[in-house]
């Protein structure tokens, strides 16, 4: 008997829906109104899908040559939707419905979004999504404005909207065959361009310091035997709380217990200190 979707662990769940994705993706690719010429073969649709899912920029088509407008927006989508992922999209589309999540979707979504908690979830990924709209939108009106005397409105604005889901998703797919070379000199595009790589490639772990009630602090010592680790501490760039911003990555163990402490709750601080001295973080 097949297991059903709620049946899957989180981890399972999420490569279903990244396969999923690439499945449908490489379906639409592949029918005729995609290509602008001869349709593409299934191994060059299934390629390109699985490229515009996972963001590698590899291709084996010319994407403004071969992929007619039909086919380029089927990338940008699936890009969009492999960049922001399959969970984030269900999770605003089932609260735009107002329906609740289950259980397992919840799970699900907290491993996609490598979360530590569970709480504050739903306000967390639309959070997340409206960052994401507002970067891209941003970055495809000011290329679209720069285009507009070259291309004239319709195109520029295709053209603007493209590249920004393209860049801030770190794609590298474009609608020039020799990608941006020929911009290689152009201020505007470079920054742009640039500012959304980094801005959408930057990695936050984004907690609140305490929970609810204030009660217990989610920056702790140490764990307990048996908790789950969802992202390794050397993958960590940032730690943000409301209280800052702790910068960690390539740093040696007692500064980043130091700095994780200076962005805890100020009820929790002294206890975090002393716990850091007893297990011997801190020095001094």
């Amino acid at each position: 008997m097949p297991r059903r979707w709620f049946d899957f662990t989180p981890a399972q769940a999420l490569a279903a829906s990244i396969g999923g994705l690439v499945a449908a993706g490489t379906i639409l690719l592949a029918l005729p109104f995609a290509s602008t010429g001869e349709r593409l073969s299934w191994i060059d649709a299934l390629f390109t899908a699985t490229s515009a899912v996972c963001v590698t920029g590899l291709i084996v088509v010319d994407t403004p040559r071969d992929l007619s407008v039909a086919g380029q927006s089927i990338v940008m989508l699936l890009i969009q939707a492999g960049g922001l992922g399959y969970m984030t999209i269900t999770t605003v589309v089932a609260t735009a419905l107002g329906k609740r999540l289950s259980l397992g979707e919840r799970l699900t979504l907290q491993e996609a979004l490598n979360l530590q908690s569970g709480e504050g979830l739903v306000q967390f990924t639309l959070s997340v999504l409206r960052l994401t709209l507002v970067f891209e939108l941003a970055g495809a009106a000011v290329l679209a404005l720069w285009w507009w005397q070259d291309m004239g409105a319709g195109r520029a604005a295709y053209f603007g909207l493209f590249h920004s889901i393209s860049a801030f998703n770190n794609a590298g797919f474009a609608l020039f065959s020799d990608s941006l070379i020929g911009f290689r000199a152009d201020p505007v595009v470079n920054l742009v361009i640039s500012i959304l790589f980094v801005c959408g490639g930057l990695g936050f772990v984004v907690l609140h310091s305490s929970t609810g009630d204030e009660q217990t602090s989610r920056i702790v010592s140490k764990l307990w035997p048996g908790a789950p680790v969802t992202t390794m501490k050397n993958t960590v760039d940032h730690v943000v709380t409301e209280f800052g911003v702790a910068e960690l990555r390539g740093q040696p163990v007692s500064v980043r217990a130091r700095r994780l402490i200076a962005i805890a709750h100020p009820r929790f601080r002294d206890e975090l200190e002393r716990e850091a001295r007893e297990a011997g973080y801190l020095r001094g």
